[in-house]
This record gives C-alpha cells, sequence and structure tokens, in this order.
C-alpha cells in the first residue's frame, strides 16, 4: 500500500535524500509526479505537496522521523 511507501518517491526501495529533490523538484515545477508518486510524496497527508513534505522525506531519510 501507499502507507508502507510513504516517502519513497522514487520507488527504490529506500527513502533517501533523491526522493527528497524529486519532491522538491516537483515544487519548483522542474518536473511532474505520477498519481501514485504524488500520493506517496504527501507525508503529512495535507492534500498538498510541497517543501514541508520535503523535509518530512529528509527526516525519514536521516532517522529523525
Amino acid at each position: 500500500t501507499v502507507e508502507n511507501l510513504r516517502g519513497d518517491v522514487n520507488g527504490d526501495g529506500i527513502v533517501d535524500t533523491a526522493d527528497v529533490l524529486l519532491v522538491m523538484r516537483y515544487v519548483l515545477e522542474m518536473n511532474e509526479l505520477t498519481t501514485t508518486q504524488l500520493q506517496i510524496a504527501d507525508v503529512n497527508q495535507d492534500g498538498v505537496i510541497n517543501a514541508s513534505d520535503a523535509l518530512m522525506i529528509l527526516r525519514i531519510s536521516l532517522g529523525i522521523l
């Protein structure tokens, strides 16, 4: 399920800075994300993909969250 993948935007099985970069590029309108990627990227589940989600993904990748 998407819940089990929360933050793994690129789908490689690891939440890391590559996922943060994908989200930030999306926020800056430099790339698009698929519907599934958008669901996975919305880690705070507020319906909006923004820098807050990228920060939370960074914290997950560092083991802080």
